[in-house]
């Protein structure tokens, strides 16, 4: 199955469309049923040292992280979170939950390549390369290479039990604009080596890439010593 990129309705929706809302919602399942917050812990607690700065790009309203540190040691110092995406979504509550676990947050709006301006201990992902074409990946994927020493991201996994399973989200009630932004998603999304091959090669960095069951695709870049 080739990589197909298109757009998603959500994508042109205003913030403040109920059916946006209802979206973003049923994503918040999604994601738990994909078990990607597991997957975020998993990529922090490995980490050769835990992070002091953390950037998350594509960071919707930041639930999906603050789900994955509460299950990780509380940092021993205050730390900072910089949220990125095209639009503020991230409430004061939320906030406070993350000042509650040691965590400061920043929230930049933009396009990601315009804000990604600070160097970071991590940058990462949930649900968001996919929306890029593969130059317009590379391109991102070296302005990340450029602000930090490790980066990873959750990602949809490209195959056919994939697109089955996104065929039938609206089994657990999701919405129209969800039910379409699925199986573009998975068509969009990665498989075997795709983000090594565009992150590029370079022997300074160790590469993981990887299923994780059952319809997420794992992908770890850390910068040797």
């Amino acid at each position: 199955m080739n990589r197909f990129v298109q757009p998603e309705i959500l994508d042109g929706l205003p913030a403040d469309d109920p059916e946006a809302k209802q979206s973003r919602r049923d994503l918040e399942r999604l994601n738990g049923i994909m078990g990607n917050s597991r997957l975020l812990a998993k990529g922090i607690a490995s980490l050769p040292k835990p992070p002091e700065k953390i950037v998350e790009i594509g960071a919707g309203n930041g639930t999906l992280l603050l789900k994955a540190l509460r299950t990780l040691p509380r940092p021993e110092q205050e730390s900072q979170i910089t949220f990125l995406d095209l639009v503020d979504l991230i409430t004061l509550e939320v906030k406070e939950e993350y000042a509650s676990l040691g965590w400061a947050v920043t929230v930049k709006t933009g396009d990601v390549r315009d804000t990604l301006d600070e160097k970071a201990d991590l940058v990462l992902a949930n649900l968001f390369l996919h929306h890029f074409t593969d130059p317009d990946l590379a391109e991102l994927l070296s302005l990340i290479r450029n602000h930090t020493k490790h980066f990873f991201c959750v990602e949809p996994r490209r195959s056919r039990i994939a697109l089955l399973a996104a065929s039938l989200v609206r089994l657990v009630g999701c919405n129209r604009v969800t039910r379409h932004d699925a199986v573009v998603s998975v068509r969009a999304g990665f498989r075997d080596d795709d983000l090594s091959t565009l992150w590029d090669q370079e022997e300074n960095w160790d590469l993981q890439e990887e299923l994780s069951p059952p319809f997420s695709h794992f992908f770890l870049a850390t910068e040797k010593p």
